[in-house]
């Protein structure tokens, strides 16, 4: 959901752009309260976004008494990396393998389509491309 909330900022913002830079000066109070209302909302979707990553790197400093017996949002005392000393037994490695190997196999295949795409937008004609010619940027 916040992923969702930042996306739809960001395209807010992009429109906001185009549409402003063509009807109000750079200047105007009606930019000004825009432009922070549009940036404050952003920086709300980024720390809602962040807000969970930051709790999970909390908690993994926390041991596992502490975190049963207290509140989830209290700092560790004392911090602790018994929980990363554990990765180990429960088969973490073979686990960060699988998901690097897995990584590297879609980036190279996203980069060879992806490059083989743009040589075929590039060079070959297509009838659409006449139609949409705000859509790309050619000759």
């Amino acid at each position: 959901m916040a992923m969702v909330l930042f996306v739809l900022l960001v395209g807010v913002t992009i429109a906001q752009h185009r549409y402003f830079r063509r009807r109000i000066s750079y200047d105007s109070p009606s930019r000004t309260i825009s432009n922070t209302a549009v940036y404050l909302g952003l920086a709300v979707g980024a720390v809602i976004t962040l807000v969970p990553f930051g709790l999970g790197l909390l908690t993994s400093f926390t041991s596992a008494r502490q975190f049963n017996t207290e509140s989830p949002l209290s700092l560790p005392a004392p911090p602790t990396l018994a929980n990363y000393t554990g990765l180990a037994d429960a088969g973490f490695g073979r686990a960060l393998v699988v998901t690097a190997l897995m990584t590297a196999v879609i980036l190279l295949g996203q980069l060879v389509f992806s490059v083989l795409a743009a040589y075929a937008f590039a060079r070959l004609e297509f009838p659409a491309v006449t139609r949409c010619s705000g859509c790309t940027s050619r000759r």
